[in-house]
């Protein structure tokens, strides 16, 4: 089998068709062949074309998103119960602070005395292997 007999039938594989080309001429093949080839280039060279501009287009795309981030917003939120009430909670939770901190530094650190100090005895601290019973004996 030649070489263009061989593109031929995996071309056809691929698009699932069932030509046998035995009954070809080698010329006819080789037509074929070339019209094929330049077919699927000519593609590839609308499609190398093509991705430029989309390159551009999504360029564009993504330039036109953050201009439209950056812009302010339409809509303004303008409520004056919201701002007053917002502005109380504020202060309502910087004169707990500072009451919370007057209570503590007026109490003393420790918050339940000590009645009895307990004694501890310093154990002896073992190693991993006093546990075990020695094996050689004298």
């Amino acid at each position: 089998m030649t070489l263009v007999g061989g593109v031929f039938e995996i071309l056809t594989k691929r698009k699932g068709l069932n030509i046998k080309f035995n009954n070809f001429s080698k010329h006819s093949m080789t037509k074929i062949a070339l019209l094929i080839f330049f077919i699927i280039f000519s593609r590839l060279k609308n499609w190398i074309n093509n991705k430029a501009e989309l390159e551009k287009e999504q360029k564009e795309k993504r330039r036109k998103k953050l201009e439209k981030m950056v812009q302010e917003p339409k809509v303004e939120f303008k409520d004056s119960k919201y701002e007053s009430a917002r502005s109380d909670m504020t202060e309502k939770v910087s004169d707990a602070l500072e009451q919370g901190l007057k209570a503590s530094a007026s109490t003393s650190g420790v918050k339940r005395p000590c009645v009895e100090k307990k004694t501890i005895k310093n154990k002896k601290k073992k190693i991993w292997y006093d546990h075990l019973t020695p094996v050689i004996a004298v």
